[in-house]
């Protein structure tokens, strides 16, 4: 992905990482993201993160999730 300044994406990045959001909150497919929809994409993502399920995403579990999203180089 290529950043721009200040660490954020460019702008055609940026539309695509919004779109995929959107489309993975959206579960029910009714172009629209209610709060629950949001809140459970969180909760979603953060347990998928906390390996070790102790409520807290620390410093390995960050590494990793890092290393997950940049693939392999």
């Amino acid at each position: 992905m290529k950043v721009g300044g200040q660490g954020r994406p460019d702008p055609v990045h940026a539309k695509r990482l919004a779109d995929l959001w959107f489309t993975s909150a959206d579960k029910n497919k009714d172009g629209k993201v209610t709060q629950a929809e949001a809140q459970a994409l969180l909760a979603a993502t953060f347990a998928k993160y906390d390996a070790n399920k102790d409520g807290k995403i620390g410093g390995d579990e960050r590494a990793a999730a890092k290393a997950e999203v940049q693939g392999p180089r």
